[in-house]
This record gives structure tokens, C-alpha cells and sequence, in this order.
């Protein structure tokens, strides 16, 4: 339905942050093969679907094109390059957040840097080629030198966000403002911040205090997109958001209880309502 509405009415998109926009005419398709090969690719599917969109965009890859994805999770970079190749990715992470609304129609929530980077670390030409092109867009977009870090930065903000905001079932001003859901969140947050250390990740010392200051600078109606899928009977992107960092810590030898107990909750719910 939103491609329809795309190919036929164009986009419409709601934001405080830039003003209110139309594009009547948006190159929209449901058909990689008639695009041919390009130069970047910004992949921003359900977590679920990133196989079948590894395979999908094979007719979008020439011998220099390189893909950033920009998706929920802590080890989407690897999964990919475990189909094209490590070497064609590039570390990706936004903490922009938007809705769609309706088919053609965005909600542009809370505006934020784009955030990409080699995942060895350190600059590359082709980074700051996309950095100029994007800003040259008007984005906001950063080209990081240690990408995998900030990944897992915005993994152990939004990873605790997700489970326990659909757990309660209440958006991110409400698990801010609640003492109980405050500290379940903080105790979650610690425990992705122990897996991605064990991990190697080198996080910052001050991560925990610093993503519940950014929980509490979100503007009311920002909602995690794990509840926003819940409330709409919607499968879940469960296993990237809370998954990752049980199975990660039962690899590495860290205990993960909280994430554990949000993960078995929201079981029965990963594809969909339950039967009753």
C-alpha cells in the first residue's frame, strides 16, 4: 500500500524540525532489477527481512558499490557481510526516529545525526563521499571512526527501550517519568553495556547515564518502534532488539536476567497477536 501511494501520490511528511514537506514525484519501486547498479545502498528494513533484502539488492551491486544499513540491532553490519562480503559494508546508525502515518505519509519525530563509518575503524574516501553527498541533502550526518562503538551505543539505548516499553506498553515519556520502569530500563541498559564490553566494544564509562538523559530529552510522542508494532498486531523485530543481547551474553559468559525475562514476555507476541 505505501508503494502504491508513493508511485502514485508522492510523499508527504510531517516535521517540526524541517517544516512540513511535499514531494509529488518520488522514484518509488518494488522491482531492483530495473534500477540497475548504484553506488550506495541505505538499507533500512525489519531486521526479519534482511536476508531476503540481502538477496533482493544483488541487482543494485557493481564492482565499488557498498551498502550502509540503518536497522535495529547490534550485529546487522556482520549479518550482511555474511552475504555480500564484509568488505562491501560500511557501519551504519541514526537516532533520527519518524513514523509512517498513513501509505505516502511520514511523521518525522525527533531529528538526529546520521552516523555511518568504516567498521575496522578509522576515515575512508568513499565515507567522506557519502558524508558530502548526504549533507549536500541537507541531512545531518556525521562519518565516524569507530562506527562499531557507536552502534552499541545506540543498541544499549534502544535495546532496553524496546523491551520494556512493550512490556508496559507505554512510550518512552512514561518509562522515563515511572521510578519502577526507570529502573527496570537502567538495569536492562547495564546489561547490554556488560555484554558489549565483553564484546570488546569499548563504550563509554558514563553510556548508562547518558542514554536515560537522552530518554528524558525525547519529545512526548516518541514511541520505540517495537510497541508501535505490538500495539498494531504487527510482527516484532524481537530477536534483533532483545534477543541479541541474551544469546550474545550466553556466548560471552554474562549474565543478562532482566533482558531474559523482557524477551520471554514478548515471546508469544514476535509474530503477531497471540491466539487467545
Amino acid at each position: 500500500a505505501n508503494l502504491l501511494a508513493l508511485q502514485s501520490q508522492g510523499l508527504h511528511v510531517e516535521s517540526e524540525h524541517v517544516g512540513d514537506f511535499y514531494l509529488p514525484r518520488v522514484a518509488a519501486t518494488g522491482d531492483p532489477t530495473g534500477i540497475g547498479p548504484v553506488d550506495v545502498v541505505l538499507m533500512s528494513v525489519k531486521t526479519y527481512d534482511l536476508e531476503a533484502a540481502c538477496t533482493a539488492i544483488q541487482p543494485l551491486m557493481g564492482p565499488e558499490t557498498f551498502v550502509v544499513p540503518l536497522l535495529n540491532g547490534a550485529d546487522i553490519a556482520e549479518r550482511i557481510g555474511g552475504v555480500i562480503g564484509l568488505e562491501r559494508v560500511l557501519g551504519g546508525t541514526t537516532f533520527a526516529s519518524s513514523n509512517l502515518v498513513a501509505p505516502g505519509r511520514a511523521r518525522h519525530v525527533a531529528n538526529a545525526p546520521l552516523r555511518f563509518g568504516e567498521l575496522g575503524g578509522g576515515l575512508s574516501a568513499r565515507g567522506d563521499a557519502l558524508k558530502a553527498t548526504l549533507e549536500n541533502a541537507g541531512l545531518i550526518v556525521e562519518h565516524s571512526n569507530d562506527i562499531r562503538r557507536e552502534v552499541w551505543e545506540k543498541y544499549i539505548l534502544v535495546s532496553p527501550m524496546a523491551g520494556v516499553s512493550s512490556v508496559a506498553r507505554l512510550s518512552t515519556r512514561f518509562i522515563a517519568s515511572t521510578p519502577e520502569l526507570r529502573a527496570l530500563y537502567e538495569d536492562a541498559a547495564q546489561e547490554v553495556t556488560a555484554v558489549a564490553r565483553a564484546a570488546g566494544v569499548a563504550v563509554a564509562g558514563d553510556i548508562v547515564a547518558r542514554v536515560l538523559s537522552f530518554i528524558d530529552s525525547l519529545p512526548p510522542q516518541h514511541t520505540v518502534s517495537t510497541l508501535l508494532d505490538l500495539r498494531a498486531g504487527r510482527r516484532l523485530e524481537l530477536d534483533a532488539m532483545v534477543g541479541t543481547v541474551v544469546r550474545m551474553g550466553a556466548e560471552l559468559g554474562v549474565p543478562t536476567p532482566v533482558n531474559q525475562v523482557l524477551y520471554n514476555a514478548l515471546k508469544p507476541y514476535e509474530n503477531g497477536p497471540p491466539e487467545e
